[in-house]
């Protein structure tokens, strides 16, 4: 069963057990009252008897004449009933039907009243006949001289047999049933409108998950509300766009790759065939050059296996109290030499924050300050200059890497830290570079819930900041 029809027939069940309750209550409630307002009609009529009782009790000043004598009280409900009788208006001409008033006096009482009166004395008793309880019996109080004397009890009939109120409640059972079935039917045509409208979304939804595994990852679904649906749908959307995002670096990965694994082994091809063919002869500077390329190939492998290892659970990364400093000012003592050699000047490390730890991997940590220090030696005009500050800034260390010229365009800051993206891949080839080392500092920090960012120098250059939460003061 489909959920749209299981979602009609739940609407449309949960309506059914409404309206048929309503029904069944309306009629209850109808019946009762209907009741009631017959006793009540039957108790205005009896008001001539409790007048007519009234004068006998004050002729007489009890029950007794009536106690001893039944024939009495039925000659008091004859007379009384013939007296209403002869008060009752003549009947209407035919001419006069449709334009006469209906009489204001109620009709005759019903001819199965009087059986219904019984008399009862001021202590409930009933004055003749045998005893009764007065709990089945609607009474109305006999009073003299502002003294109650008697009572007048009307009994309670068992059920209806009147044939003209039969009729009345039968009518009135069929409208009950009548305008159920019509409400019925206006909550069917309700029920299978709101059930398709309330999954529609989810149809768009089913019909965007199967284009994303379908790899139509450019799919999006139209947001037309801003409910939960709705806001299921906009999750879908940015699921899609981060889907195509990676679909697209996905491709763009291997595209990558491939060029940076071609463009060595074409080299030590073209190297190997020409040491073959004897164009070149096997010496010192042919293995050497080999050498080379075959260490630029390790090079890109390992980075790869370094990123692939940051991107699944089996990255190692130790948990322990570190000095970033001390690894800092380490590191940058072990490239002195080759700053000095390639005729970069490295400024004193200003570091105005007492010693202060972090928790980290001391490894790590030191490969990120490498590959950013690489960087500059690779991408940095001779003479150039390099300036690293430390900083402690509330609960994070702050570290700063500048350089001097050349810098990274503003349009090249956000894909900075993307893997193998390069700004200039010609002058990238020359000076070694593969465009991972960025992407394996970015890892690494964040690996250490740290934030990596790029910006321009004041120097001129590049600008590397990273900021580290504190793990302890010592």
């Amino acid at each position: 069963m489909k959920l749209t029809t299981r979602l009609f027939l739940a609407f449309l069940l949960s309506c059914i057990t409404i309206v048929v309750l309503m029904t069944g209550i309306m009629r209850y409630y109808a019946i009762r009252n209907f009741t009631t307002y017959i006793r009540d009609v039957e108790m205005k009529q009896a008001s001539d008897i409790i007048v007519r009782l009234e004068v006998e009790y004050q002729k007489y000043g009890s029950w007794d004449h009536i106690r001893k004598n039944q024939a009495a009280w039925e000659e008091i409900l004859r007379s009384v009933m013939q007296s209403q009788r002869m008060k009752q208006p003549p009947p209407p001409a035919p001419d006069e039907v449709y334009f006469r008033q209906p009489p204001s006096r109620p009709g005759p009482p019903p001819q199965d009243m009087p059986p219904r009166l019984m008399l009862f004395d001021k202590d409930r008793q009933p004055v003749f006949g045998k005893k009764d309880s007065t709990r089945n019996y609607v009474l109305k109080a006999i009073n003299l001289d502002n003294k109650t004397v008697g009572w007048l009890g009307l009994l309670r009939p068992e059920r209806i047999s009147d044939p003209i109120q039969l009729k009345f409640l039968y009518r009135q059972s069929r409208a009950f049933i009548v305008i159920g079935i019509g409400i019925l039917l206006l909550a069917a045509l309700v029920s299978l409108f709101l059930s398709r409208q309330i999954l529609l979304p989810v149809k768009r939804l089913a019909e965007g998950a199967h284009a994303l595994a379908s790899r139509r990852f450019d799919t999006r679904i139209d947001v037309r509300s801003s409910d939960e649906l709705g806001q299921l749908s906009l999750d879908f959307n940015r699921m899609a766009n981060t889907l195509e995002r990676y679909e697209f670096l996905r491709k763009q990965w291997i595209t990558d790759i491939s060029h940076e694994l071609r463009t060595p082994l074409a080299v030590m091809r073209a190297e190997i065939e020409a040491l073959q063919d004897g164009i070149r002869n096997i010496n010192d500077e042919a293995l050497q050059s080999l050498h080379s390329e075959i260490l630029l190939l390790s090079r890109i492998v390992d980075d790869l296996h370094s990123l692939s290892l940051i991107d699944s659970d089996a990255f190692s990364m130790k948990r322990e109290n570190i000095n970033p400093s001390a690894i800092a000012k380490n590191v940058v003592t072990a490239f002195k030499s080759r700053f000095e050699q390639a005729g970069i000047k490295v400024l004193p490390i200003t570091d105005n924050s007492p010693e202060i730890r972090i928790t980290g991997d001391h490894e790590r940590l030191a490969q990120v300050f490498s590959n950013i220090l690489e960087n500059t030696l690779k991408y940095t005009d001779s003479p150039g200059t390099l300036r690293v500050g430390i900083a402690s800034e509330g609960e994070n260390l702050h570290m700063i890497f500048e350089d001097s010229p050349p810098g990274v365009p503003d349009e090249s800051m956000t894909y900075l830290f993307e893997r193998l993206y390069k700004t200039d891949i010609s002058r990238s080839r020359q000076k070694g570079g593969n465009g991972l080392g960025l992407s394996i500092c970015r890892g690494i920090i964040e690996a250490m819930n740290g934030r990596i960012t790029a910006g321009t120098s004041d120097l001129g250059g590049l600008r590397i900041d990273i900021m580290l939460p504190v793990s302890e003061h010592i």
